[in-house]
């Protein structure tokens, strides 16, 4: 690979953790405060910052409590699937182990919480990039070009410099508006946007054994 600078997401990229994601927001998090669930959570939350997916949830399920202790529930919740039931994509590490071996600058670029990443980082045994970028640190959302324009900029780099895996439409779909090289991670919560990301990104892979040969 001729780039310097490889950046990853997390959720459904590195590890298969999607579902599990949509389970506890969906809801698990509502059982945990005692209310119905409300199936409107799962298509208004789409598109939003982890501040306005509260704030959908303390609407919906009619709470009193901060955005900080929402949060903190969720992180809970998913914090024991981290460490219980979700496993990362075959051959993940193996070739994120490939690339620190060739000398490559490893980022993890990702929307899940500061706290909650460097957990699973640990317990994932995954604690090999150079940056971890989020929402928080950049002050952006990551579906937005904003969070790329900051993430290059703290990189102190070009953007031929760098090529980004990952699996949200979205977010690929912002990255490579700045021309960011993209590779699709495809799986069946994004497969529907196969064709579109077959057009925008350099390859189309649902795991890493090819590349970490």
């Amino acid at each position: 690979m001729n780039k310097q600078i490889i950046m990853f997401d997390f959720d459904n990229t590195l590890v298969s953790s999607l579902k599990y994601w949509h389970r506890v927001l969906d809801k698990e998090l509502f059982k945990k405060y005692g209310k119905k669930v409300d199936k409107r959570m799962a298509t208004l939350r789409v598109g939003t910052t982890n501040r306005e997916m509260a704030e959908i949830f303390i609407k919906l399920a009619d709470v009193d409590a901060s955005y900080e202790e929402i949060s903190s529930g969720w992180n809970d919740l998913m914090e024991q699937y981290y460490t219980t039931k979700i496993k990362p994509i075959k051959c993940a590490k193996e070739y994120l182990t490939h690339l620190k071996n060739q000398g490559k600058t490893l980022v993890l670029a990702t929307a899940t919480q500061d706290d909650l990443i460097q957990k699973a980082l640990d317990h994932f045994d995954l604690n090999v990039f150079d940056y971890i970028l989020t929402e928080k640190n950049l002050d952006a959302p990551k579906y937005k070009t904003t969070f790329f324009e900051r993430a290059v900029k703290k990189l102190n780099t070009n953007i031929s410099n760098i090529i980004f895996f990952e699996d949200s439409f979205g977010s690929i779909k912002s990255a490579t508006s700045l021309g960011i090289e993209c590779n699709a991670l495809i799986h069946k919560y994004n497969k529907k946007n196969k064709k579109e990301l077959e057009k925008i990104c350099a390859k189309t892979l649902k795991n890493y054994k090819k590349l970490a040969k």
